[in-house]
């Protein structure tokens, strides 16, 4: 399957003006057939600019996150803790997961693509950063409150631009959006095309999620969970959570659609890891949620946290063993296979702690499993991942192994005398 057929499984709601021109009146899209004519596409430029802000945000928080190193967070002790790994996702992660996702997927693929987002997410960012300053509250929770809203509102965007929304509004026969000739939606032109859209909007979900449980640890709601756990939720969420689908998602979008095809036995991997990181997030969360000790709660817990170890360590074989081979920057080739070693180490202590083995207490599981995946994984994946755009984009401004890079580029040998 080529890249260009990948992307139409996975956005055949809207298209680029320019790819529609390109086709001319005939073919399955022609004017007045789909959606495009409702609702416009963001320009190319609107996601460059976009990019470019929030990956100056990232740099800038991180600058924040440094100089608030040596200040007391959210009370100190264990809550501190949980608290300066948290604004580390909140300040550098997500500005740098979304820079990622608007590029590779390109401006067109993700409504959100709006220069605004670049400037309002910081600076949510940095009122989370005011808010862990100051002591649990009503005070507190408006500071953090502005999260939760950009979370909501960067999903929302996303589900309306998802190919799941137009095969729901031609299931409701209310007329919706038509791709192909027989005027059906289609949700995945194959498996793992329609598991890297499903990644992608389950990765907003769990960043909403979090959000969702880091207001109300400022609120000094724990829903009966203690604060501690309502503070790990919200760090697990934004991290395991978001960081990690994302991850998945990036790197099966350069095995399906790179620059080489991928190779049976990495599909495979890739599927796992597609798979099992948002099917185990949430059963972890719901094994925890119910108790996690005894009965149905306990082999929930467990079998969450034993499909994550697995969809973990899948992607970590695949970014060590077929993506760092293949950058152009030897920087970014060595943090992927840092962010993979990070995973071989945390994820098994993460599936001993679930099966209560002695000697793992939350104190041991923040000093090893929880830094090394925020600062290990996830840091070192997302900015292998930055670096590496930085270093190959072409002159149609897309990555190379993006599908809109791929169209872009087939555009440009179209047009070639």
């Amino acid at each position: 399957m080529s890249a260009s057929a990948i992307w139409d499984a996975m956005d055949p709601v809207l298209e680029a003006p320019g790819r529609r021109a390109d086709r001319g009146s005939g073919g399955a899209d022609a004017p007045g057939e789909g959606s495009a004519d409702r609702i416009g596409a963001p320009p190319p430029e609107a996601g460059d600019r976009l990019v470019g802000r929030l990956r100056r945000g990232a740099g800038l928080g991180g600058l924040l996150w440094v100089a608030l190193l040596t200040r007391v967070l959210d009370g100190g002790g264990q809550n501190g803790d949980v608290a300066r790994l948290l604004l580390l996702a909140v300040l550098v992660l997500l500005p740098l997961g979304l820079a990622l996702l608007a590029e590779a997927g390109g401006a067109e693929a993700i409504r959100f693509a709006n220069p605004a987002l670049g400037l309002v997410l910081p600076a949510a960012g940095w009122l989370v950063a005011a808010s862990l300053l100051r002591p649990t509250g009503l005070g507190s929770g408006m500071l953090a409150a502005p999260w939760l809203g950009v979370a909501a509102w960067v999903l929302g965007a996303a589900l309306w631009r998802s190919p799941a929304r137009g095969w729901l509004e031609w299931r409701r026969g209310s007329g919706g959006p038509r791709v192909g000739g027989s005027g059906r939606p289609r949700l995945g032109g194959s498996g793992l095309a329609a598991l890297l859209e499903i990644a992608r909007l389950t990765a907003l979900l769990f960043w909403l999620v979090g959000a969702a449980w880091l207001l109300a640890s400022r609120l000094d709601l724990h829903l009966g969970y203690g604060p501690l756990i309502a503070r790990l939720t919200a760090a697990h969420f934004h991290v395991a959570g978001f960081a990690a689908t994302l991850l998945a998602w990036r790197m099966g979008l350069e095995r399906v659609g790179g620059r080489r095809p991928a190779e049976r036995g990495a599909s495979v991997a890739v599927g796992l890891a597609l798979l099992a990181v948002p099917l185990g997030m949430p059963l972890v969360a719901g094994g925890i949620m119910l108790g996690g000790r005894s009965g149905p709660a306990r082999i929930l817990e467990l079998a969450g946290s034993g499909l994550l170890t697995i969809g973990l360590l899948a992607l970590a074989l695949q970014q060590a063993l077929g993506i760092a081979s293949r950058f152009d920057r030897p920087g970014a080739s060595w943090l992927m296979r840092g962010s993979s070693a990070s995973l071989v180490v945390s994820m098994p202590l993460a599936f001993a702690y679930a099966m209560r083995l002695p000697g793992l207490d939350i104190p041991r599981m923040l000093a090893w499993h929880a830094r090394l995946n925020v600062l290990g994984f996830a840091l070192c994946g997302l900015l292998a991942w930055t670096l590496e755009a930085r270093a190959s984009r072409p002159s149609t401004g897309r990555l190379p192994g993006s599908a809109a890079g791929h169209r872009a580029g087939a555009r440009a040998s179209d047009r070639k005398p």
